[in-house]
């Protein structure tokens, strides 16, 4: 997955021209239940009063949530600060 400003960019856009396709919601598959359709779309707007918040955003290494070893802790043992 490109991560970059130019890359999120694109994947954005693409979403739009996915979307006014008249055959995305006869094409969409549950990725676990395959006898589910989708019967609508229907557009997601973000929170307009948080819109201007500063945040940080941030990217791991691995999943954190995963479980594995680092040295002689699990992964889910480490704290992140």
């Amino acid at each position: 997955m490109d991560v970059s400003v130019a890359g999120q960019i694109s994947a954005i856009e693409a979403t739009f021209d996915h979307i006014a396709n008249p055959d995305t919601l006869k094409n969409l598959t549950h990725p676990t239940k395959p006898g589910l359709s989708a019967v609508e779309i229907f557009p997601v707007f973000p929170d307009f009063e948080l819109w201007s918040t500063t945040y940080t955003h941030v990217i791991y290494d691995a999943d954190p949530l995963l479980k594995g070893t680092h040295g002689e802790k699990t992964v889910r043992e480490i704290k992140f600060f």
